[in-house]
């Protein structure tokens, strides 16, 4: 009788046991399904500042509206600028995700999409334990504004703000007094956490450059239409893509990596190796469930994506943007946002800031 009740209570135990160890599983189940790509709450991460930095080398000069020519343009710069009254320079103090396959508009203008997930659950309603994330997206639009509420200074009274916009986009220009000469990003370019705290935002980002066009000195300096001529250019000759941080993870996006894009062998920190990853390439009207964001299943709206250029979280070098500058006034429009596909764009990541330096060089 005695060995028939201390058995009663080993099989106890060991059902005890395996409901702890189910639970667990469970737990590990649900903390991994709690990781998307793509933030599924809709969040924005802040922007602390945008730098924009040029070494005067060799006769390397910038400005932000073909008129005024120094060796630093600031982000009060890119707004306030009174000479050039047809910028659409975007500066907004949040980003929200979107996507982009370095394609270009009819505007000449870099194709990116805003993205919007929905939570669905078996039963209707957006409350439950299991629910599935669906993706839709539109063509992102771009207009000048500054910040969320419009402030930026004594000259942007008017300017509209930037509620709703979800990308930063503006224009530069060089200009170099001689041909083939080879733009450079130094060492000090970059992607950067400003928090506490380092949640991973930095790793989503893209920065795009757009050569819009060229002015050869001579014309810059004798025609009486030359300001507004450079300002306007819009041709889209080149489109540059760069992923800065490429190697970088957190341990959120290994886990998102793992369940959502299959992919095995990250680690958390520096390091990785280069993920590829594909873009959004059109608008999604009928909601795509996150877990088949790729061109196998949806060909129509996804696209693999190679960077031109890649930096590492940490000692990065200088490095040519494979832009080559032509004698006179180079118009670029950069692009600056987080990337909705990639494997660290998830809800953990949005609880840090970041800035954006950019520092040009030529030989």
């Amino acid at each position: 009788m005695t060995k028939m009740k201390e058995n009663n209570k080993k099989d106890q135990r060991r059902k005890k046991l395996l409901l702890l160890i189910l639970l667990l599983v469970v737990s590990v189940i649900c903390l991994s399904a709690g990781t998307y790509a793509w933030f599924t709450s809709n969040k924005r991460v802040n922007v602390s500042d945008i730098n924009v930095d040029v070494r005067a080398v060799n006769g390397l000069e910038i400005s932000a509206d073909g008129v005024n020519w120094g060796v630093k343009v600031s982000k009060d710069d890119l707004i306030e600028t009174p000479e050039y009254t047809t910028q659409t320079n975007q500066l907004p103090d949040s980003l929200g995700a979107v996507s982009s396959v370095k394609e270009l508009t009819d505007a000449k203008l870099l194709k990116l999409f805003d993205g919007s997930v929905a939570t669905n659950c078996p039963g209707g309603g957006t409350d439950c334990d299991d629910p599935t994330y669906t993706l839709t997206t539109t063509e992102a639009s771009e207009k000048r504004c500054y910040d969320s509420d419009g402030n930026g200074g004594e000259n942007t009274s008017a300017v509209p703000d930037c509620s709703g916009q979800r990308l930063v986009a503006f224009d530069i220009f060089l200009k170099v007094d001689r041909d083939d000469t080879v733009l450079y990003l130094t060492e000090n370019a970059g992607v950067f956490n400003t928090s506490m705290d380092d949640l991973g935002i930095k790793n989503t980002t893209r920065v795009a450059f757009i050569v819009q066009g060229n002015m050869d000195s001579d014309t810059y300096r004798t025609s009486d239409t030359a300001i507004q001529d450079v300002q306007a250019l819009q041709n889209g000759e080149q489109v540059v893509l760069w992923e800065p941080n490429y190697d970088a993870h957190t341990q959120a996006g290994v886990t998102a990596a793992k369940t959502f894009y299959g992919i095995e062998g990250l680690t958390p920190g520096n390091g990785n190796s280069l993920q590829a990853y594909e873009g959004v390439s059109n608008v999604i009207t009928q909601p795509i469930p996150l877990t088949e964001t790729n061109s196998t299943q949806h060909a129509g709206f996804f696209k693999a994506v190679t960077p031109d250029i890649t930096s590492p979280a940490e000692g990065a070098v200088r490095q040519s943007t494979k832009i080559t500058l032509k004698n006179g006034v180079t118009k670029l429009r950069v692009y600056f946002w987080v990337e909705g596909q990639d494997v660290d764009a998830e809800n953990n990541a949005t609880g840090s800031d970041m800035k954006l330096s950019l520092e040009f060089a030529i030989d």
